[in-house]
Parts: structure tokens; sequence; C-alpha cells
């Protein structure tokens, strides 16, 4: 990974310079890619969730906690044996009887070990709102990762409350205790959960405010808004050195 990382920074220096636009998904990441490529043009687009499609249910959930991602993915297998190893114990000392849904891709055998951890895995499936809409909270322990998680945009469209770790909602429009509960140690995450399975009305609070910063923030519409704005003003203003004007060669890779 480290080797793919020097490989893709060499690249990202040499052509973020010549396009006439470069687009990233969070404040942070356009900090790193200027640090890489000084000058460069760079501008904020974030990832969308369609919140038409998810929306919340009107049928009151079944079910305690959460988690949707391919055990396939590092980030999301190192965030689930985190929260099975070192928080779920903590909740269970509390609430014996929790139930926790990991909706994924993964093996026979990581889904036999999960369930000795007190973890169903689901396995593959076609649409994961069934499963989520089941969740009074939904949570995002991941503690690797990069760009901003898609996973919260979908819990906050369908109007779930989410706990997550700081590098799980990293990059996003959070405000904790407003439309997340932000924690990092396994004690303040499993306090986390306890408190919105608990707790009717914080977790209404978190409900709501995730649901109207997918509609204000995330929502296609109102990005595609913007994407036009960027593209029409490359259209009107062409960078000088532009591919289209050929006054440029590519970098040898």
């Amino acid at each position: 990974m480290r080797h793919q990382a020097k490989l893709l920074r060499k690249d990202e220096a040499a052509w973020c310079g010549l396009v006439g636009l470069n687009l990233v998904v969070s404040d942070q990441d356009a900090q790193i890619l200027a640090e890489i490529a000084p000058g460069a043009s760079l501008e904020v687009l974030p990832n969308g969730v369609d919140t038409l499609e998810f929306r919340p249910s009107a049928t009151p959930p079944t079910g305690d906690i959460v988690f949707v991602g391919g055990h396939t993915w590092f980030p999301n297998s190192d965030g689930m044996e985190y929260f099975a190893r070192a928080i779920l114990p903590i909740i269970q000392k509390r609430l014996p009887d929790i139930s926790v849904t990991w909706v994924g891709r993964a093996s026979t055998e990581i889904r036999f070990r999960f369930e000795k951890l007190g973890v169903t895995m689901t396995g593959y499936v076609e649409d994961i709102r069934p499963f989520v809409y089941k969740a009074r909270c939904y949570v995002v322990p991941l503690r690797i990762g990069g760009g901003t998680r898609l996973k919260i945009l979908d819990a906050w469209a369908l109007g779930k409350a989410v706990v997550a770790t700081p590098v799980g909602c990293e990059g996003l429009s959070t405000a904790d205790d407003a439309n997340i509960l932000i924690r990092e140690s396994p004690e303040a995450f499993a306090s986390a959960v306890v408190d919105v399975l608990s707790d009717s009305g914080l977790r209404t609070r978190l409900e709501r405010g995730g649901r109207a910063t997918a509609e204000d923030e995330y929502d296609w519409r109102v990005l595609a808004a913007k994407m036009l704005a960027l593209c029409h003003r490359l259209d009107t203003h062409p960078p000088i050195g532009h591919a289209s004007q050929g006054a440029y060669r590519p970098p040898s890779l």
C-alpha cells in the first residue's frame, strides 16, 4: 500500500496542475492535494445521496444496531473487528440482549466467526434499506479511511441516529449531538450507542438532524447544481494550457 501511495502521489503531483479543475470530496482532501500539487485548481464537491430513494420509514424499528460494509474492504473489516471485540462487550454488559446486524459481503467462515461475537452477518444484499430500517442505531466504528463515508450519507437520508468515530465521519458536515454522536474510545463509543438506544428524545433529534443535513447539503440535486456551475465556469473561462488548447504534453508515466 505504501508503494502504491508513492506512485499515486507522484502522478497526482504531475497531473493535477495540468487540468482545468480537480474535484475532491472534502476540505481535508483539498488541503492534502494542495500540498501535493501546489497551484492546482481545486474545488470541493461532496459525495451525495438520493434522498428520494433513501428516505425514512414510517414503520418503527424493531432491532438495535446496524453496520453496513463489505468485509473485503479492509477499513470495514478492521472497524467491525474493533467494534465486536472492544466496544460490543461494554454494550452487552449494560444491554445483554442487544442485537447487532452487519450488512455486507462476507465469507461463510467470517460470518460464523462474528456470530460467535454476537454479530449477525447478512452477506451480500441487493438493497440495504430493509436492514437499516430495522435498526435504532447505525454505527460507523472505522479507524482507517480517506475521502468521506457514503454509509453515513445513506444513514442520514434514511433518518437513522449515527454513532461514529472521528475517522468514520471525517470530511462530512457533522454537528456532534445534533446530527451524529462522535466518540473515539471504546468506552465513549459504547456509552453513546447505549444512550441512542435508551433515550428516544436523543435518537429522534439525531434522526431529524441527519435527515435535514442529507437534504440540505448532500442531495444529488443540490450537488448537481454546483457541478453544472463548475462546468459552466470551465466552458466560459478555459484555463491557459488546458488540454483542449493543446498547450501541454502529458507527463510520462
